[in-house]
């Protein structure tokens, strides 16, 4: 359970890095990146984006 956290913690948190500079060209802070999570344009992204990925690491990794 800690690693499936983890790997959705870092998913999130690429996913607004990468977000913040390909919408406005700097460098976000965590300010930033929280106001995101509870903003409710960016709540979807948000969450979808890291679920899938930790999904689909899950999938890959019973998989082969």
């Amino acid at each position: 359970m800690g690693d499936i956290l983890k790997d959705f913690i870092l998913a999130f948190v690429i996913t607004e890095f990468l977000f913040a500079y390909l919408e406005y060209r700097y460098r976000p802070d965590l300010i930033y990146i929280l106001g995101r999570l509870f903003a409710p344009k960016y709540i979807a992204p948000a969450l979808i984006i890291p679920t899938a990925y930790v999904v689909l690491k899950l999938l890959l990794g019973f998989l082969f």
